[in-house]
């Protein structure tokens, strides 16, 4: 049976976020068998490679921890005494020194950990700006009304592209997110009733932000619950885009303390969602405020 993730504090109207359904998935894919989890281990290996996207998976395990017996041999380290600490290391060696695992856990026989960088021009046309398709809705009133609900703009390799959803209406919007990030942007367009399409060219938006983000993981396979917590940054801008991202699933009761997220200010008031893409599946989704 797949995973649920659900994300904590999802709905809260101040909020910077980011997660990675790839990260997540590959992680447990290592400690579970037979997972229905083919679309992503598939998709990792279609990755694996590529100009512009780094992926990493690592298991940190305990001598004596039973999932020493099920984990995928390949990609384990043992710890003595203090597995954060060699969660640390790792991750320094792969240029995140400012992630300190110590801050999310005070002890634990496991931990899970992805690091995932992703770095990539748009796909621009001569001097124009990105091309980017906009697939609109629309209703006859006394004018035709024509209404964006979501944005494509591909990047270099076009197989990725950055997902906008735009809808001002906000129960449109959240029914496109899930849409987007669990089915995919072509079920995401087909659910876009009637539909109209227009290519444009657009001025990137600007955006920088940092998140911490904690998932509850709902399974069968264990006793415990688990906890997914992402860090990472996201920079976009009319160069490209940027995002490193730190995936951390580990046991609940291991869990110290929950990440801080921070409002960003009584003047965000108009959300950024967005997705990127590889070919039709979500690898990297996030949410922030924009100010006025």
């Amino acid at each position: 049976m797949e995973h649920h993730t659900t994300l904590i504090n999802l709905h809260s109207q101040n909020l910077n976020w980011l997660s990675s359904p790839l990260a997540g998935s590959l992680l447990l894919s290592l400690i579970i068998p037979g997972r229905r989890l083919e679309k992503y281990t598939k998709l990792y290996k279609q990755l694996k490679g590529l100009k512009g996207f780094d992926l990493r998976n690592r298991i940190f395990i305990s001598p004596n921890c039973k999932l020493k017996h099920t984990a995928s041999k390949g990609e384990v380290t043992e710890f003595d005494r203090n597995g954060a600490t060699a969660v640390s290391e790792w991750l320094n060696k792969y240029g995140f020194k400012d992630y300190d695992i110590h801050t999310f856990c005070s002890k634990s026989d496991y931990m899970l950990i992805n690091l995932t960088k992703f770095q990539m021009s748009w796909n621009r046309v001569g001097a124009c700006g990105p091309i980017v398709t906009v697939y609109n809705s629309f209703n006859y009133t006394e004018d035709v009304k024509y209404e964006a609900r979501l944005i494509e703009i591909p990047l270099e390799n076009k197989e990725f592209k950055l997902v906008i959803p735009v809808p001002n209406e906000i129960d449109i919007l959240k029914c496109l997110v899930k849409k987007l990030n669990d089915e995919g942007l072509s079920s995401a367009v087909k659910s876009i009733q009637p539909l109209f399409t227009a290519v444009s060219e657009l001025k990137a938006p600007e955006i920088e932000y940092e998140a911490n983000t904690e998932f509850s993981i709902e399974q069968r396979e264990f006793d415990s619950p688990l906890v997914q917590m992402n860090r990472g940054s996201v920079k976009v801008n009319n160069e490209g885009i940027i995002i490193d991202c730190v995936t951390c699933i580990l046991p609940s009761q291991s869990h110290r303390e929950k990440s801080k997220l921070e409002p960003v200010g009584e003047n965000a008031v108009k959300p950024f969602l967005f997705s990127i893409l590889f070919r039709d599946t979500a690898i990297f989704s996030g949410r922030c405020e924009l100010g006025k």
